[in-house]
Parts: structure tokens; sequence; C-alpha cells
């Protein structure tokens, strides 16, 4: 019988697929944005201020099929009801107007498919083993210029609490 995962720490150790963050030049603070399965098979970096800044989300999904991406983003956004079916969401989320726009990933540009209303934006890319989603939302937003990701590659831990990001990635040289 599996443990339930619902600290941060050991949810991040049982997750076998690869995490996507913001290089480490960003300054702003890092934290679990939420995961899901017992194992895994979503996990969720983000970065910024929960509460009162621009924050980006950042997650990974072992499988998640794009028209089900383009229904969940387009009623997260406000463009589709919540009461819509899941059959009726499908065949309008693909009517929207998405665009495609290239996201820096490892220093190389992805072409990822965006969704942007009212300043707030969600973006999916297919990378070879998961689907990387980006959700940028916040007073003033998140600038999808701004955002480059990395290949987040050690371990999640919590401190004060709170949970954060600590000694993700790469090493930094100004770190």
């Amino acid at each position: 019988m599996a443990v339930e995962i619902t600290d941060p720490e050991p949810a991040s150790r049982a997750v076998t697929f690869p995490l996507f963050g913001l290089p480490w030049s960003w300054t702003g603070p890092r934290w679990v944005g939420g995961w899901g399965g017992d194992p895994p098979h979503q996990f969720e970096l983000a970065h910024g201020g929960p509460w009162d800044s621009p924050v980006l989300r950042v997650g990974s999904h072992l499988t998640w099929p794009s028209e089900e991406i383009a229904a969940a983003f387009a009623t997260s956004l406000g463009f589709l009801d919540h009461d819509l079916s899941h059959h009726q969401q499908v065949p309008r989320a693909k009517d929207l107007d998405w665009e495609a726009v290239d996201i820096l990933v490892e220093g190389e540009p992805q072409s990822f498919q965006l969704l942007k209303k009212d300043g707030d934006w969600q973006a999916w890319w297919q990378h070879p083993n998961v689907v990387v989603v980006l959700d940028g939302r916040g007073q003033g937003g998140f600038p999808i210029e701004d955002v480059e990701l990395i290949l987040v590659r050690d371990t999640l831990t919590t401190e004060d609490d709170e949970a954060v990001v600590d000694g993700l990635g790469r090493e930094c040289e100004d770190r």
C-alpha cells in the first residue's frame, strides 16, 4: 500500500521526470506550486510572491493531451464557462486565438502554444518526456518576454514551514 505524499520534499524525491523553472538569475521567491498523483505524475514550481506580485507557475506533466490543455486553459482564463461539459469545451477551445511563441528552454528556442487574456496568460510545449505548462498571473502580469527556462535537477526542501525551492538545478556561478 502506497503512503500518501502530502509534503513537498518527499513528493519531489518521488518525481522521475524532468522539472523546469526560471534560471538562477531570477532573484524572487521560488516555491512548490503543487503536485498530483502518488507517485507524482505532475509537479509545479512557482516563481514570485503568491499573494502580492506576478507569479509564474511552471508545471511538468507526464501526460496531458493537447485538446484537454486547451480546454483547461480556456476555462481557467475565463474564455469558456466552467459549467460547460468537457465535450463542449474542447471544440470551443480550439477555435480561440492561440498563438505560437518562442521561449528559450536550456538556451534553445521552443515553440509554445499561448493563450492570453487581460494580462494573464498560459502556454504549453511538448518536451520529449513531459508536457511543460506555464501560467503567468498577478498584478500587472508576469511578462512572457521575461520567461526563460532551465532544467531543474536537484531536490526540493521545506524551510520555515513553507514550501520553498532550495538547491534546484545546476550550480550558478554567481551563487
